[in-house]
């Protein structure tokens, strides 16, 4: 009698899944359509892609996780592997490019929103540290710490100081960070007269992220500050104050042919004079 009265709540759960419409198919390289978006100049191009996508499909559409691989119109490979949702990417995912010689020239890893890469800040500041001159490696910790004060990058509060100063550590010195960085990537530095000698600012996954190269001219001291948004400052400006998170050391070829050792650190806050 139970086996009879299961087989029959089987049946009835199977008579109102198909009348609800779905068909629920697992694929390998099935060719399809999906759509995707990109960011343009200033704004967010819509676009569609044919490839091979390996996965779950309902009523036809890309759903859960899957593997999706194609080529641009230069032929060059990537791929997208993560969480779909709509038939396009939505969620955790990674994307790798591949051009023609096999080498991956291009990769980010993170959240997407109806095909378009919308990174966290933490997503964000990773994806750019091997995309930028002056390239510095992301820890876990720092991460983590990012994505526990998002506010802070940047902190816009008027009362800024008060905000930051429990992480704010002010016994760290350049030569600590210089032997090893390691320890100090979940507290704030704060620097201190600091001259601008080189800025640049540039659009990238809707952000404006602006990066100062900044030396104390008295001790030597050299950072390089990677900031989310505008900042006013130029080359050869004074910045007051910066307080940053700090989370590597680096180096970059400097004009008179030798090697300048910096600290990439992200930045919280900027007051010029």
């Amino acid at each position: 009698m139970k086996k009879f009265i299961s087989i029959i709540f089987i049946l009835a759960i199977s008579v109102v899944t198909a009348s609800c419409g779905y068909a629920t198919k697992t694929v390998e390289n099935q060719e399809i359509t999906i759509s995707l978006k990109d960011y343009g100049d200033g704004s967010v191009i819509e676009h569609t892609r044919t490839g091979l996508y390996t996965g779950t499909l309902i009523n036809g559409i890309p759903e859960g996780e899957g593997y999706f691989e194609a080529r641009n119109d230069a032929g060059d490979a990537w791929y997208y592997k993560g969480e779909f949702k709509n038939g396009t990417f939505n969620g955790q995912g990674e994307f790798r490019y591949i051009n023609l010689e096999g080498w991956e020239n291009y990769s980010e890893t993170g959240t997407y929103t109806d095909g378009l890469f919308t990174p966290t800040k933490a997503e964000l500041f990773d994806t750019i540290s091997t995309e930028v001159p002056v390239k510095y490696y992301l820890s876990e910790t720092s991460k983590q710490f990012i994505s526990e004060h998002e506010s802070f990058f940047p902190c816009k509060e008027e009362n800024w100081y008060e905000v930051l100063e429990p992480y704010i550590d002010v016994t760290i010195s350049y030569n600590q960070m210089q032997k090893n960085v390691k320890p100090y990537r979940e507290n704030l530095v704060c620097l201190y007269g600091f001259e601008v000698k080189q800025a640049k600012e540039w659009s990238v996954f809707g952000h404006t992220v602006t990066v100062l190269n900044v030396k104390d001219d008295y001790t030597g001291d050299h950072y390089v500050i990677y900031y989310d948004g505008a900042l006013p400052y130029c080359a050869d400006a004074f910045v007051d104050e910066i307080v940053a998170l700090p989370v590597d050391e680096s180096s970059f070829d400097n004009a008179s042919g030798g090697i300048t050792n910096v600290i990439a650190a992200i930045g919280c806050v900027a007051v010029g004079y």
